[in-house]
């Protein structure tokens, strides 16, 4: 099933799947951090 997201939160979606799935990936690079989105407040 296909969701509605925003250009930011499809990225760090699938980062996040994908970060769930292999405990070997992990992401660098400057300012990465956890953003909340209008979805994540309700």
């Amino acid at each position: 099933m296909l969701r509605t997201m925003t250009v930011r939160d499809a990225p760090n979606s699938a980062l996040d799947e994908e970060m769930s799935k292999d405990p070997k990936v992990f992401i660098m690079g400057e300012e990465v951090g956890e953003y909340l989105s209008k979805n994540d407040e309700e």
